[in-house]
Order: C-alpha cells, then structure tokens, then sequence
C-alpha cells in the first residue's frame, strides 16, 4: 500500500495481478482437492463456475457502489 502512494501507476498492474494470481491458486487448489475423485470434472465446474460467478456479482457491486459514491447530488 505504502509503495502505491509514491508509483500511483502501478496500482492498476499489481491489481490485474493479485487477482489472476488469486484465480490461478484457487482454481488449482480445487483441482488438487478434487483429483482421483468421482466424477472429479463436474465437481470443478461447479466450484470454479461458483467461483467465477462470485467474482462477478462482486464487480458488479463495486461498481454500483462506485457509481453511488461519485453521483453529483444536487
């Protein structure tokens, strides 16, 4: 946080970043937890697509509350 104050530019690449990087280690950690088990495909599906899902109602919240947050009230 302290180095986003001095290079204000690297906040939006260390963003993208942290949360590929939080994708790519959930989604192999569900692998992991689910491998040699019965049907071991569809139990991903669900819990990457529950995954994904989540991700996107929270953007999509943010944004909502984003948008609140800067309307002009007059």
């Amino acid at each position: 946080m302290f180095s986003l104050f001095f290079y204000p530019k690297a906040g939006v690449p260390l963003g993208i970043t942290s949360l590929l990087s939080s994708l790519f280690l959930s989604t192999y950690a569900i692998i992991q937890k689910y491998a040699g088990t019965e049907h071991a495909r569809a139990k991903i599906l669900k819990e990457v697509g529950v995954m994904v899902l989540t991700l996107v109602i929270v953007l999509f919240l943010g944004g909502i509350a984003s948008m609140l947050a800067n309307y002009q009230w007059t």
